[in-house]
């Protein structure tokens, strides 16, 4: 009993705690819009092909884009265990955060394989 009540706490607090996306998602916007547009559509298109985003594919920085952004870096970034480290504390590394995933670097992360033979 008493075991039960001194975790209901901790489990309440990481329940409320704003996964490492959404706390640094401030910088998502400008971050996005730093891509030119074939760029921006594309990381759109990778967000859809992992089921994270169900909006058109226009390029366009919006609510849906963001919530599949947030979704995006805690799938990559797992339970911690896959060895990848995002960093988004400022501008600059949300926008090297998007070319990435514009350039498909996090693909197979995104699509659930980045276990897979990645040698570390």
């Amino acid at each position: 009993m008493l075991s039960r009540l001194l975790s209901a706490p901790i489990v309440v607090l990481a329940l409320a705690a704003p996964a490492l996306a959404e706390v640094s998602a401030r910088h998502f916007p400008a971050a996005f819009e730093a891509l030119d547009e074939t760029q921006r559509r594309t990381v759109q298109q990778e967000l859809q092909t992992a089921g994270l985003y169900g909006g058109s594919i226009d390029g366009r920085y919006g609510p849906g884009t963001e919530r599949a952004l947030i979704q995006a870096v805690d799938r990559i970034v797992g339970d911690g265990f896959h060895g990848i480290a995002i960093f988004l504390d400022t501008e600059a590394d949300a926008i090297s955060f998007m070319f990435t995933l514009a350039e498909g670097g996090y693909s197979k992360w995104l699509y659930g394989e980045g276990d897979e033979n990645d040698g570390g």
